[in-house]
């Protein structure tokens, strides 16, 4: 698990700070910033499954990666969120990938907590409820662009800080959860 959440905390760390920097919260940097997070996801993750030595069970990364492919993949389809159209469908589609690219880690660390195998259980709970919440902001809140790309970097940087403080965190022989 340390080695799946050192490679997400880098990719957040990096994305946040992506958007953070390029001072355009629009449409492109939303696009760019979730094309990358999930291109470096699927790839760090799908190596990560792969490599003998690293032994991360599927179970973890798997879907993180599948949802990580998937939006990575829609955003370069459709391209910077739906063109120059000035609908509903522009303002919604950024919020509903964001959400979905969230809700696929979220969704399996709460699961993963509930596994009595898995000794970082506290850990995937505040990380599965931190995930759950920033997916119900993006599902439900009317949310124009510069704030949807706001909310994914703040989130992207408090779900790196809060992954790091994990992996580098002295373990304990048995957990508390």
């Amino acid at each position: 698990m340390a080695v799946a959440n050192l490679l997400r905390a880098i990719v957040f760390s990096i994305t946040a700070g992506y958007i953070i920097f390029n001072q355009d919260h629009g449409y492109t940097t939303a696009g760019n910033a979730v094309e990358y997070a999930g291109a470096a996801i699927t790839l760090a993750g799908g190596a990560a499954m792969f490599i003998p030595d690293v032994k991360v069970p599927y179970r973890i990364l798997a879907v993180p990666v599948a949802v990580s492919f998937f939006c990575a993949y829609f955003v370069f389809l459709v391209g910077e969120f739906g063109g120059d159209s000035t609908s509903s469908y522009r303002e919604t589609l950024p919020r509903v990938i964001i959400g979905i690219f969230i809700a696929g880690s979220a969704v399996t660390e709460f699961g993963l907590c509930f596994d009595k195998t898995i000794s970082d259980r506290t850990e995937m709970r505040i990380s599965a409820g931190l995930g759950m919440a920033a997916t119900f902001l993006f599902l439900l809140a009317p949310l124009d662009i510069a704030n949807t790309v706001g909310f994914f970097s703040a989130y992207l940087a408090i779900s790196a800080v809060q992954r790091a403080v994990w992996v580098f965190s002295p373990k304990k022989e048995k957990s508390n959860g």
